[in-house]
């Protein structure tokens, strides 16, 4: 059983923008401004146990940018700087401190602790470069044929972007907020039934196919995907 993230959140009290993330069964927190690069890991089956000394690991210390979301897809841990990726792995014999990091992509990352959300085998990141997938290996840009929408966002506060994968009606919702906006006053929204253009090799190749996006003008701060149950007939 994985550890219940939500009831550790509500006993402590995270620094501004941060996040928390259950991963093999340790919780992992991140966002101190006096440490940007720095994640904090539990110790197993023990969300309250931080030891200062194993339990956390580093990030591209000096590159200039500071961890904003981590998720996880398959079995590795992936965390997002505001323009970079990495990856690690829990190895099984050494404390978080001994884990080895990798780079993933050094443009690709996102300046929100929202700014990722994961579908079937695949996560969504919104930068400022633009929308990518990421299916494991290159993140491929599918918002191109959106770029002088996406480029009229308010990226001073960038860090309230939040996205959200709807996968049974095969929808990406991210909300934004554009031109002088200082909070999200739109939602973007990727159709990808028909897919999102192709395979991984040639996504950004395909000029959109299959892709339908939209802009809606509703103000959303958050997202969330609400399972409402059917009223009772008597």
């Amino acid at each position: 059983a994985g550890t219940n993230v939500d009831s550790y959140a509500r006993k402590i009290v995270l620094p501004n923008m941060a996040g928390v993330i259950d991963y093999n069964r340790r919780v992992f927190w991140w966002g101190e401004a006096a440490f940007p690069s720095i994640v904090r890991a539990s110790e197993v089956d023990d969300p309250e146990t931080f030891f200062g000394d194993t339990g956390f690991f580093q990030v591209a210390e000096n590159n200039g940018q500071r961890v904003t979301a981590l998720f996880r897809l398959r079995s590795l841990l992936y965390i997002a700087k505001e323009r970079s990726l990495y990856v690690t792995q829990d190895d099984g014999i050494n404390p978080p401190s001994k884990w080895t990091i990798e780079e993933v992509d050094n443009k690709v990352g996102t300046p929100s602790i929202h700014g990722v959300a994961v579908g079937e085998e695949w996560a969504v990141i919104a930068g400022r470069a633009g929308v990518y997938l990421f299916e494991g290996s290159r993140p491929q840009k599918i918002s191109q044929e959106i770029q002088p929408t996406w480029d009229t966002i308010n990226w001073d506060y960038g860090h309230l972007l939040w996205v959200e994968v709807d996968v049974q009606s095969k929808r990406i919702y991210i909300t934004a907020p554009t031109g002088t906006a200082t909070k999200p006053n739109v939602v973007f929204v990727l159709d990808y039934t028909e897919g999102f253009g192709g395979d991984e090799s040639n996504i950004e190749e395909t000029g959109g196919a299959g892709r339908k996006w939209t802009l809606w003008d509703i103000a959303a701060n958050s997202l969330a995907l609400v399972e409402r149950l059917s009223p009772q007939v008597s």
